[in-house]
């Protein structure tokens, strides 16, 4: 398994814990949200780890700590395309 996928199978794995937990809620109401637009469960997750994704990248690649503010506004832009502005 490359890299790619050990981090898409972790960042899946954090949105179920997530969902479970309802925490943020954010991603329980944005997960609820995109299935009543018809979108699988399964892409839905995908969409949201996407959202985490690009969060972490940011924490990482500007040396900031988790903004549940960013994250939120990331969610939002769901279903298009939250990578872009």
């Amino acid at each position: 398994m490359d890299s790619y996928e050990i981090l898409k199978k972790q960042y899946l794995e954090i949105i179920e814990n997530q969902l479970k937990l309802k925490e943020p809620p954010e991603v329980t109401t944005t997960y609820k949200r995109l299935l009543g637009l018809g979108i699988e469960k399964k892409r839905a997750k995908f969409m949201l780890a996407d959202c985490l994704q690009i969060e972490m990248m940011t924490i990482f690649k500007e040396d900031k700590e988790f903004d549940p503010q960013r994250f939120s506004k990331l969610l939002n832009k769901l279903p298009n395309d939250p990578y872009k502005d």
